[in-house]
């Protein structure tokens, strides 16, 4: 099961459970604008700093956490303790696919062409100086010749998107921090798709909620079929 928590940003409970309603009665998980819609493809890419990877490439998208039920609690720390429940093959045909980590400290050989030897050197600023080329290149250097082929055209455009689909999966982390603190997000084990989502109720697996909401949530939504867990 996956799970997606919400109102990290709100501070009240109240306020919460509100946008958990919300949400169900809308039958969407959305990311800014919050538009009931597939809207795809929404990654804002600055490949033209020296900035980290995770940084020049900003997906728009829907996050889920893979943790299994009985260690949630950290997590609901860190966000809030208003959660939604999914399977993964549901989740999976809507376009959710696990994020790959890099760490911080891990190192990659890389080619020196000066000297024609392999070197270590830091995975993320591999990663980095890579995924910026790759955008150089298709942005500013071939698709300007392109113009006159709307096959050649097309493709390089489908190439374009397909990287940038890879490059939104990516997410730097440091292994060296506690599970606790608020950057080790590899605790997450996180999925994401860069697509809104649409769900019936009776897609809900689970609802996580605090005990005192069960009583409005069982009469907010009647037809909810599914497993209610307390997250206090």
């Amino acid at each position: 099961m996956l799970y997606h928590f919400l109102g990290r940003s709100v501070k009240s409970e109240d306020e919460q459970y509100e946008l958990l309603t919300k949400i169900i009665k809308d039958g969407w998980l959305t990311f800014p604008p919050h538009e009931n819609s597939v809207n795809p493809g929404q990654i804002k890419i600055d490949s033209f700093k020296e900035r980290k990877i995770n940084e020049m490439f900003i997906p728009e998208c829907v996050c889920f956490a893979d943790i299994p039920k009985d260690q949630l609690k950290i997590h609901m720390e860190k966000y809030s303790k208003f959660g939604i429940g999914f399977s993964k093959s549901f989740l999976v045909k809507k376009g959710v696919n696990p994020v790959f980590y890099i760490d911080e400290n891990s190192l990659v050989y890389k080619m020196n062409f000066s000297t024609n030897m392999l070197e270590l050197t830091k995975k993320t600023d591999y990663y980095q100086e890579n995924c910026s080329k790759a955008m150089w290149y298709f942005i500013s250097k071939y698709l300007p010749y392109c113009q006159k082929s709307e096959d050649e055209y097309r493709d390089t455009w489908e190439i374009y998107l397909f990287l940038t689909n890879i490059f939104s999966h990516f997410k730097v982390w440091n292994s060296n921090l506690e599970d606790s603190d608020p950057s080790n997000y590899y605790f997450e084990r996180e999925w994401r798709a860069i697509n809104n989502i649409d769900f019936q109720l009776s897609d809900i697996v689970m609802i996580i909620i605090p005990k005192n909401y069960e009583t409005q949530f069982r009469e907010n939504f009647p037809g909810y079929t599914g497993k209610i867990e307390f997250s206090d």
